[in-house]
C-alpha cells in the first residue's frame, strides 16, 4: 500500500510523523493508552494535503457468515488462492516470537510454505499472447471498479462506535473484512485474481497475491532475510497479483497492480532482456512525472525491486524503492494489509479509465473537522475538461454547498457507479467531528510507522 497510502505517492506509507528521539515517548504513551481502562488520547497535529498528489493514490466483530456482503479473511484470501486444508490450518513458520517492545497492533502476516509454480512458455510470442489477454482483463477491471479507501474506513468507524471500546483496544482485536464494491488494493487484487483464475482455468493456482513493502531504506538488510523473520516488523502495505514465468530457459515474473492504477502487464525477467518491461512513464502531469521500473536484485529472485522516480519542476528527482516479495503466496492480504489501511490518515475514492488514468474522484486527509479540512475533488467541468477543486467539509456538514460545488460532486458521482457520494461525505463529516477517534487513529498510524521502520 502506497500506498496517500493507496494511493498518495506515497505520503501515507512511512511518514516522518515523529522525530526519532520521540520514539520511546510514543511507544510508552501508546502502551498506556492500549491498556488503560479509559479512552484518553493524545492530540495530534492537523494534516494538509496537496491537490497535486491525487492520481497515484494511495470491523465490526463479524463472523464469516455476515449478511452485509462482506468477505472475511478466510473466504477472501484462502478460498481465492485455493489453499489446501493443511495450509488453511497450518501455523506455518511465520508465527513470530520475540515481539518488539510495543505490542503489535496487527497480527504477524502469513505466507505459504512452498514457492509458486512457474508457467512455462516455449517462446516469447507464446508469452506475449497471454500477456495481451491478461492486460485486457486488468484494464477492464480498472474501468469497472473505483479505488476506494473511504468505504472501508466508514464501515470500520461504525463498528468501532458500536463496540463502546477505546479505539486502540478495538483495533487490535478487530478482524478486517472486505465489502462488495468498496475496493482498496486488497479487494482489487483479490477480484483480479478470481477473474484470472476463472478466465484461465488451466493456469488456476499459478496466479497469486504478492506482498509489497514500500519506501525501503536499508535494502541489502531487507533482502537478506525472509519476510517471516522474527525480527521483521515491516508493514506489508500493498499487494499485487503475480505469476512466475519461464520463457524457454529464462525465468521471470509478471506483476499486475490495479491498486496503483497500472494498466499494463509488468514483465520482470532475471536477465533484464525482452520481454522485460524496464522503465515506463506512469504519471504525466504538469506538476509531476513518475516513472516506474521493476527488476530483480542481484542477491535473490524472491524479491522484485520496484523503483519510483518522481520529478517535479525545479526540483531534484526523488527515487524511492519498494520491495515485492514473489517467493511465496501471501495469505494475509485482508488480515494484515487491509487492516493496516484502516488507520492511514489520507483517504481517496477514485474512478479510473482503461488506461489507468484517474478520471474523477475525491481525496482528503483525516483531520479534526474543527481544523477546517477540505475534500479535494477531481471532476469534469461543463467544457469536458478534467478539473480540480476543493470543498470545505464544513460546507458539506452544514449543507451550505454552492451550485458549483453541487455540480462538481454530481459530476464525480456519475462516474463512481452505485456510490452515493453525498451520503459518503456526510458520514465522513461525522467521523472527522469525532476528535477522540481522529486523535486515536493518527496515534495508531504513527506508532505502526515507527515500529515498522
Amino acid at each position: 500500500m502506497a500506498h496517500w497510502k493507496e494511493k498518495q505517492p506515497r505520503g501515507d506509507g512511512k511518514e516522518k510523523c515523529l522525530a526519532a528521539n520521540a520514539r520511546e515517548n510514543v511507544i510508552g504513551a501508546t502502551w498506556l493508552q492500549t491498556n488503560a481502562p479509559s479512552s484518553s488520547v493524545a492530540s495530534s497535529d492537523g494534516d494538509s494535503s496537496s491537490e497535486e498528489d491525487d492520481d497515484d493514490s494511495s470491523k465490526r466483530h463479524e463472523d464469516s457468515s455476515s449478511s452485509d456482503g462482506s468477505i472475511s479473511s478466510d473466504e477472501g484470501e484462502d478460498l481465492a488462492q485455493g489453499l489446501s486444508p493443511s495450509e488453511e490450518s497450518s501455523d506455518e513458520d511465520t508465527d513470530i516470537s520475540g515481539q518488539p517492545v510495543i505490542e503489535r497492533y496487527i497480527q504477524p502476516p502469513r505466507w505459504s510454505q512452498t514457492k509458486p509454480d512457474f508457467v512455462t512458455f516455449n517462446s516469447v510470442a507464446e508469452y506475449e499472447a497471454l500477456a495481451v489477454g491478461v492486460e485486457m482483463v486488468v484494464q477492464k477491471l480498472l474501468a469497472e471498479h473505483p479505488y476506494n479507501t473511504v468505504g472501508n474506513l466508514l464501515r470500520f468507524y461504525k463498528a468501532y462506535k458500536s463496540s463502546g471500546e477505546p479505539l486502540t483496544t478495538f483495533f487490535k482485536k478487530h478482524n478486517a473484512t472486505l465489502t462488495q464494491g468498496q475496493h482498496t488494493c486488497v479487494g482489487l487484487g483479490l477480484k483480479l485474481l478470481a477473474r484470472l483464475n476463472s478466465l484461465y482455468p488451466n493456469l488456476a493456482g499459478k496466479f497469486f497475491i504478492a506482498s509489497s513493502e514500500e519506501a525501503i531504506e536499508e535494502i541489502p538488510l531487507y533482502l537478506a532475510r525472509p519476510p517471516w523473520d522474527p525480527h521483521d516488523v515491516t508493514e506489508k502495505e500493498h499487494v499485487l497479483v503475480a505469476c512466475r514465468i519461464r520463457v524457454g530457459k529464462r525465468e521471470g515474473v509478471f506483476l499486475l497492480d490495479p491498486g496503483y492504477h497500472v494498466a499494463r502487464v509488468i514483465t520482470v525477467m532475471s536477465d533484464s532482456s525482452y520481454p522485460h518491461t524496464g522503465w515506463f512513464r506512469h504519471t504525466e502531469e504538469t506538476w509531476v512525472k513518475r516513472d516506474y521500473c521493476y527488476r530483480f536484485p542481484e542477491s535473490t529472485s524472491d524479491y522484485v525491486l520496484w523503483e519510483i522516480k518522481e520529478t517535479r519542476p525545479n526540483k531534484t528527482p526523488q527515487v524511492t524503492v519498494n520491495a515485492v516479495f514473489v517467493g511465496s503466496h501471501y495469505h494475509s492480504a485482508i488480515a494484515v494489509t487491509e487492516k493496516r489501511n484502516f488507520v492511514y490518515i489520507y483517504r481517496s475514492l477514485l474512478a479510473r479509465n482503461t488506461k489507468g488514468e484517474v478520471t474523477s474522484g475525491v481525496h482528503f486527509p483525516i483531520a479534526h473537522l474543527s481544523s477546517d479540512p477540505s475534500v479535494n475533488v477531481i471532476y469534469t467541468n461543463s467544457k469536458g475538461v478534467k478539473t480540480r477543486g476543493r470543498i470545505p467539509f464544513k460546507a458539506v456538514f452544514c449543507q451550505e454547498l454552492t451550485v458549483e460545488q453541487k455540480d462538481m460532486l454530481h459530476s464525480v458521482e456519475e462516474e463512481l457507479g452505485d456510490i452515493d457520494l453525498m451520503e459518503t461525505l456526510k458520514k465522513t463529516c461525522e467521523l472527522l467531528g469525532d476528535m477522540q477517534f481522529v486523535d486515536s487513529l493518527r496515534l495508531i498510524n504513527c506508532s505502526i510507522n515507527i515500529v515498522g521502520t
